[in-house]
C-alpha cells in the first residue's frame, strides 16, 4: 500500500505534527479493535525529512507493520507527503533463506528432489509475501489515519500567505 499525499503546510510543519503525533502514549487513543490484539501504542520517530510509525504491542498477535515514508517541500510552497506500507525488515528473512537453500542445493547437483524443494519453498514465499501484504495493509489503516490526522492537524496550525 503506498500513499501520496500534497499538503499547503511546510514540510518543518508535517514534520513537526508528526512528532507531537507520536507523543500521544495514552493506549485509550487507540481503537477497541487494536487494543483486543495487544496494541497499547504507536510509537514512531522522524529523521531529517524521513519518518517511521508502528505500533507497540504486548501480545503475540499484535499487527507488525511499519508505515515508513518522508515528508518533501515542493518549490512552489507546502509540501508532498509519501509513505508505504511495509513490514520489519527481519519478517521475510527466514522465507529468503529457506528459498536460497533450496537454489542451493539444486546449484550443488542435487537433482530433482533439490529442484522440487526449491519449487515448493518458492512457492510457499510467494504465497506468504502475499498473505503478509494484504493483512498488511488492513492493519496498517489506524497509522495511516494517524499521519493523515498529523497532515491536516499541519496545514491548519500554519497561517496560508495570501496570493499575490
Amino acid at each position: 500500500m503506498k500513499i501520496r499525499w500534497d499538503s499547503p503546510a511546510s514540510a518543518a510543519a508535517v514534520l513537526e505534527a508528526i512528532r507531537q503525533d507520536v507523543r500521544e502514549w495514552r493506549e485509550s487513543v487507540i481503537p477497541d479493535a487494536l487494543r483486543s490484539r495487544g496494541v497499547f501504542r504507536v510509537e514512531g520517530r522522524v529523521r531529517g525529512d524521513r519518518f517511521e510509525l508502528r505500533y507497540v504491542g504486548s501480545f503475540e498477535h499484535s499487527p507488525d507493520v511499519v508505515l515508513r515514508g518522508a515528508v518533501v517541500a515542493r518549490p512552489e510552497g507546502g509540501c508532498d507527503v509519501v509513505a508505504a506500507v511495509g513490514r520489519p525488515a527481519g519478517v521475510f528473512a527466514l522465507p529468503a533463506l529457506l528459498a536460497l537453500l533450496g537454489v542451493w542445493e539444486l546449484v550443488r547437483g542435487g537433482g530433482f528432489g533439490s529442484l522440487a524443494l526449491a519449487g515448493v519453498v518458492t512457492v510457499a514465499c510467494v504465497a506468504y509475501t502475499e498473505t503478509v501484504s494484504r493483512r498488511g495493509a488492513r492493519d496498517a489503516a489506524y497509522l495511516v489515519e494517524r499521519l493523515r490526522q498529523a497532515v491536516a492537524r499541519a496545514a491548519q496550525v500554519e497561517p496560508v500567505a495570501p496570493a499575490s
